[in-house]
């Protein structure tokens, strides 16, 4: 049983990339945010597997776009703040990666009505943090073809933003993430614990595929 929170999203205003990268990836496993930041982006990159004819590939709650840095296919970032789609702009410009860009949720569904179609998605550490999770599920179900690869990296506790007593911290209000998403088309094909040499116990790396339904 969760806590009853109020869900408290100013934890995601940055106002430079350092700031934004340390939200992204917190002190864990003994590592800062830039070893963690180092080790476990290509660990995770290696893990992915995308078709030969993958294009472009959703990141939902993309950040600045570190995992778009890291992989084949082009991305389309997907983050509900602002300020970490401004910044990531400037990262990705930084690092050469012209052809990957960023949208907001709302965006995102507008493209999906218009008929865009990704050839897979992605959430690292993001889902266990957005405020209305089955719509994030639904809306990545509805840009992907039946088959089509969803990775996910996640806690199975939920950590949202909240504010007590003045201060930012997070909370577990209970969502079960993992239920979410296999209830929302798609079907789990391998799943392995996340090392806790680059993050804290009780993570895990998930690969899912959008059912044929």
């Amino acid at each position: 049983m969760g806590e009853s929170v109020t869900y408290d999203p100013r934890i995601f205003v940055c106002r430079t990339t350092e700031e934004a990268r340390a939200v992204i990836l917190n002190d864990e496993a003994g590592l800062n945010t830039n070893e963690r930041w180092k080790r476990e982006t290509p660990y995770l990159a290696q893990l992915m597997e995308w078709p030969e004819n993958t294009r472009i590939v959703i990141d939902y709650g993309c950040g600045i776009g570190r995992m778009a840095n890291a992989i084949r296919p082009e991305v389309l970032g997907v983050d509900f703040s602002p300020s970490m789609r401004a910044q990531g702009e400037a990262y990705l410009m930084h690092e050469d990666r012209l052809g990957s860009g960023f949208v907001s949720p709302e965006c995102l569904e507008l493209l999906i009505q218009r008929g865009f179609r990704a050839q897979g998605a992605m959430a690292v550490w993001s889902l266990q943090h957005v405020l209305k999770p089955e719509e994030a599920i639904r809306q990545i179900f509805n840009a992907l073809p039946p088959g089509a690869p969803f990775y996910v990296v996640n806690r199975d506790n939920r950590a949202v933003p909240v504010l007590v007593d003045g201060h930012l911290r997070w909370a577990n209000d209970g969502i079960d993430i993992k239920a979410i998403v296999e209830s929302g088309g798609f079907v789990m094909v391998h799943e392995e614990p996340m090392p806790e040499t680059l993050c804290a116990p009780g993570a895990w790396f998930r690969r899912y595929e959008r059912a044929h339904v």
